[in-house]
């Protein structure tokens, strides 16, 4: 059986074009997506940016509904995740 994986890599910007966020993913597009970044420049914190771009990494790989979603998080970060109820940490 052959199965397919696949890196997600997404870059959000200012009206400047300067990156405020990123956020990469791994899956399988049929059970699984392990998000292994999210970065969200400091003064962007609080803006949304970190939420939107789970949100955009969880549809690329196929929705809420058909894909689990994993992370690692650092305790500064579990808050993020508790609130948005996003991701299984």
């Amino acid at each position: 059986m052959k199965t397919q994986s696949f890196c997600s890599s997404l870059v959000a910007r200012d009206e400047n074009d300067n990156i405020i966020g990123v956020c990469f993913g791994i899956t399988d597009f049929a059970y699984w997506l392990f998000m292994t970044d999210l970065g969200i420049v400091r003064s962007c914190v609080g803006q949304g940016v970190g939420k939107t771009l789970v949100k955009k990494l969880h549809e690329t790989a196929g929705g809420e509904k058909d894909i689990i979603m994993y992370t690692c998080a650092n305790e500064n970060a579990v808050g993020f995740y508790e609130k948005n109820r996003n991701v299984e940490t």
